[in-house]
């Protein structure tokens, strides 16, 4: 499974909701002054580049990382579990 990372997800949901914007607003179901869809922009923009930051895509990686890794616990704890069940129920006769 791989690993949930906002700095994957958010650009397409801003993608999304410019798209939705420009189609609501061709059908006239929205009207937006000029200043308030400047801010809109802006307020993007900034967000797009606060995820490209490094330090924003390193947080990303070491926390998918850290999922991976407690995954790979487990499976061994399991396997662990399994074996040593498995060697007392020989073990026995």
């Amino acid at each position: 499974m791989p690993s949930v990372c906002l700095g994957n997800i958010e650009p397409l949901r801003i993608a999304a909701f410019k798209e939705e914007l420009t189609e609501s607003q061709s059908a006239g179901a929205v009207g937006l002054a000029e200043a308030q869809t400047s801010a809109i922009d802006f307020h993007h923009q900034r967000l797009l580049a606060e995820y490209a930051a490094d330090a924003f895509r390193y947080r990303c990686r070491s926390q998918g990382k850290t999922i991976l890794s407690g995954n790979e616990y487990g499976v061994f704890s399991w396997r662990l579990a399994l074996a040593i069940s498995v060697f007392f129920l020989f073990y026995r006769y």
